[in-house]
């Protein structure tokens, strides 16, 4: 029974302390309540307009009191407005046009709260101004456009579209207009349309652009050529770079020598140059729909001159003799006929006289008056005869490079050595006789006239072609 009675007591007890355990908590929560602040809020500046499409500056509000814990609004605010959960502040961009009117904003606390009302207007922005300066606008494919900016005006533009598509490789800036890039592709003179766009509304501006091709580009391996009159030359084919489309002309200035011509279309230089043309700049101009491009050549065209494989005594059998030497010789090129530039004072005279005044005094000489004359191989001009018909190494090159002891018959003056000062014209090969030889690989007076030598001994030929 004692027992009994201390287990009531002892709950008992634990309930009374439970209890004022509870009231104490309850009572401290009260005067906590009761101690946390309203909280206050105000904004400076109202009534404030926006402009729909542009981003305002924050406004934010002036808080007291307690510390805010939620901030609403009524009626809500412009689309694209917000309102900060706690601080109160409104941010954004107004979405659309709003006529005037009051938000009431309320920001709130354990406390209690407070509201301040503002009032708001969204207006649409002037409709944008948009012009572009150059019109129309040619560029060349591959090559970067210096970048095309507009004149913009009224408000601020929020997007920008063309049409038809600008040409490919270029673009146009979303808010900017600026047209920028590199043309990758050919277009014709187009009109494009570039609309700049607000909330206000929208303005066009037309460009004309063209995309030209890359101008063609040429080029000849080999210059300077130098040419046989004569002969059927070898084809020059160009280089060329043709990204603008086809050839629509090719031509040469100063005009290519007699005989010889540019093709219109693939600018291949061949023919047969009929004259002596002395050492010439051509520029060959070629045509395409991208422009144009050029290319200079230089062209010399001249006859042979060879020194035989051969060597012989002064036993030629004679002029016509040291003619078939020339013709049947192992030096003597593919094409051309060929006489010995030889002399003997009857039946091949070069002056008859000291330095001839002009070329009557030539019997069946074997050059003629202003002709240029080239090695066999075409690799250098020797030089070109004068009026008279005799030749003066204006080109500073000899006829061959080996010092070659060469039959000639001449003395300084293109006079002829007469017989017996000719191997007898040619036909005596005795040790008695003698006659006036040349050194093929000098380029002044020695070419002819190198001294005497015996008729006995094997000399060589220089063989002129007609």
């Amino acid at each position: 029974m004692k027992h009994y009675r201390f287990r009531i007591h002892f709950l008992f007890s634990t309930l009374v302390i439970a209890i004022l355990g509870a009231c104490a908590a309850e009572q401290q929560q009260t005067t906590a309540d009761a101690k946390t602040e309203p909280p206050t809020i105000s904004y400076t500046g109202s009534p404030f307009a926006f402009t729909n499409g542009v981003a305002i500056t924050a406004i934010n509000a002036t808080l007291g009191g307690g510390a805010v814990t939620s901030c609403t609004v009524s009626p809500a605010l412009p689309a694209g407005l917000t309102l900060g959960a706690t601080t109160c502040a409104i941010s954004g961009s107004p979405t659309a046009p709003q006529a005037a009117t009051n938000h009431s904003i309320q920001a709130s606390n354990a406390g209690g709260s407070a509201s301040v009302s503002i009032n708001i207007t969204v207006v649409n922005p002037p409709a944008p101004t948009i012009s572009y300066t150059g019109s129309p606008f040619t560029y060349v494919k591959g090559t970067a456009i210096t970048q095309l900016s507009p004149t913009l005006g009224g408000g601020a533009v929020a997007s920008c579209t063309v049409s038809p598509a600008l040409p490919a490789g270029l673009s146009l800036n979303g808010t900017t207009c600026a047209v920028s890039g590199t043309p990758t592709a050919v277009q014709a003179a187009t009109s494009h349309t570039v609309t700049a766009t607000n909330a206000g509304g929208s303005a066009n501006a037309a460009i004309n652009v063209t995309v030209n091709p890359v101008a063609p580009a040429i080029s000849y391996s080999g210059s300077p050529f130098i040419l046989v009159m004569g002969q059927a030359m070898t084809a020059l084919t160009p280089t060329l770079n043709l990204d603008g489309g086809a050839v629509t002309a090719c031509s040469a200035s100063p005009a290519l020598p007699a005989g010889m011509n540019v093709n219109g279309t693939s600018c291949v230089i061949s023919g047969t140059p009929t004259v002596s043309a002395n050492a010439t700049n051509h520029t060959v101009t070629v045509t395409t729909a991208g422009g144009t491009g050029t290319a200079t050549i230089n062209v010399l065209t001249g006859k042979r001159i060879f020194v035989t494989a051969t060597a012989y005594t002064g036993n030629l059998g004679g002029i016509s003799g040291a003619d078939a030497k020339c013709t049947s010789d192992a030096n003597k090129p593919t094409t051309g006929t060929y006489k010995a530039y030889l002399s003997e004072g009857t039946n091949r005279i070069a002056c008859s006289v000291n330095w001839c005044s002009d070329s009557s005094q030539m019997v069946d000489w074997p050059m003629v008056p202003q002709r240029n004359y080239i090695r066999s191989d075409r690799s250098k001009l020797i030089g070109k005869s004068f009026d008279n018909g005799v030749l003066d190494f204006f080109g500073g090159n000899s006829i061959d490079d080996t010092a070659h002891a060469v039959w000639v018959g001449l003395y300084l003056s293109y006079t002829s050595n007469s017989s017996p000062a000719s191997c007898q014209a040619w036909t005596s090969a005795s040790a008695g006789q003698s006659g006036y030889i040349g050194d093929a690989s000098s380029a002044n007076t020695a070419h002819r006239n190198n001294g005497p030598s015996t008729c006995d001994v094997a000399r060589r030929l220089y063989c002129v072609e007609q």
